[in-house]
């Protein structure tokens, strides 16, 4: 029997993160494309603390089907949270999401339509971009600098779709996959634009906790209430646990809040396990470790980087985060892969980031499972392949 697929299934393709991650499981690679915090630093032993903690303390209740919008403690919490980490919600309210992802399928159902526009930075996560492309009108990228979107280049876009509804998606904060964290200055300049042109802006930030003097976010600098927060425990905690959460106005969150339990996704058990950790402290504590941890890794990276790449390629220099963007003139990363991988390293091509003026030079190298000893050999197998590549 034949089945209908909507044109908007069509639309969805196998993530290219998903993709590297199946080979990246099925061989023996030094792993430079792996999204997931370091294995080596992921709580085991206190995740079996706080859950037989949950069951002691919240026995068969932990255990029930969730509740809209989240428990209300933990939403106490994750409010002290973000405090504690420069995210000033203020009167917003939150909902809980089973991850950021999650956050983002919901908020494309309340907020995009046929007639919306959303803009963004160009290259883009590919994964959130997905469900906000499968409602919107259009998804425009804008090119981004070493100091965060090139505003000026958003206005010219700006005064043309003036008369639609738009939406601004950023990552302002150690970018997916560039790595950049976006300037005060042009911070400051985006939220102007926000006020000239009427724009909502979604703000998606899952790499502050473990990152320290960066810019404030967009939300602590937004006067008017353009912008919803997404954030997330899954860089400072756990991703498996699938915890995330949605900043906006009342009336807004409610509206999410409706949509959220639709599905029941957002586990009640995890939620348990989430205020667990936050309420003890233990979250806190680690957050600074990891931030020393990745912040120490990044350096080696761009030292190796700096030490074995050959002229004429170029790569972003992040303050922190998972990620960095290589970019090699003459050089076809997604053709180049399977000899990466023969040699014994992966990586994840970016061409399916851009939302336009896709590019296959670039690629992203994560800097959160080689160790120092891996990532020089790592990087001295890419750059003979880069160098072959150009012969």
């Amino acid at each position: 029997m034949g089945f209908k697929i909507t044109n908007r299934a069509l639309i969805v393709e196998l993530s290219p993160v998903e993709e590297i991650s199946r080979i990246a499981k099925q061989v023996k690679v030094i792993n430079f494309a792996s999204g997931n915090p370091d294995f080596q630093l992921i709580p085991v032993s206190e995740v079996v603390e706080f859950v037989r903690s949950v069951a002691t303390k919240w026995g068969a209740k932990s255990l029930m089907y969730p509740g809209m919008g989240g428990i209300e403690d933990l939403k106490i919490e994750i409010r002290e949270f973000a405090e504690r980490i420069g995210v000033n919600i203020g009167n917003d309210d939150i909902v809980v999401t089973c991850g950021a992802q999650h956050a983002f399928k919901i908020l494309s159902d309340v907020l995009v339509d046929h007639n919306v526009t959303i803009f963004c930075e160009n290259p883009t996560f590919y994964e959130t971009l997905i469900p906000l492309r499968i409602n919107a009108k259009r998804v425009i990228g804008i090119p981004l600098d070493s100091s965060g979107i090139v505003t000026y280049e958003l206005e010219k876009l700006l005064k043309i779709y003036k008369s639609e509804y738009n939406i601004l998606y950023l990552i302002p904060t150690c970018h997916n996959p560039t790595g950049v964290t976006m300037s005060i200055e042009r911070r400051k300049h985006v939220l102007e634009l926000a006020s000239k042109y009427d724009l909502t802006i979604l703000e998606d930030d899952p790499y502050r906790p473990i990152t320290t003097n960066t810019p404030p976010p967009l939300k602590s600098l937004d006067r008017e209430g353009r912008v919803i927060y997404i954030g997330s425990l899954s860089k400072v905690f756990a991703p498996g646990l699938r915890i995330g959460w949605i900043t906006a106005s009342k009336d807004l969150a409610y509206r999410i809040a409706l949509f959220e339990q639709l599905d029941f996704a957002t586990s009640t058990f995890t939620q348990y396990i989430a205020l667990e950790a936050l309420r003890s402290g233990f979250i806190y504590n680690y957050m600074l470790k990891l931030a020393d941890h990745y912040r120490g890794k990044m350096k080696a990276m761009l030292k190796v980087l700096s030490d074995f790449m050959p002229c004429n390629v170029e790569w972003t220099k992040p303050c922190g985060g998972f990620f960095l963007m290589l970019t090699a003139q003459g050089f076809d990363a997604e053709l180049s892969l399977a000899e990466a991988i023969r040699n014994g390293v992966i990586y994840v091509p970016t061409r399916k980031f851009y939302v336009s003026d896709e590019r296959r030079e670039t690629l992203r190298l994560s800097i959160t499972q080689p160790t120092v000893e891996e990532m020089i050999k790592g990087v001295e197998i890419l750059s003979h392949i880069i160098k072959r590549s150009r012969a």
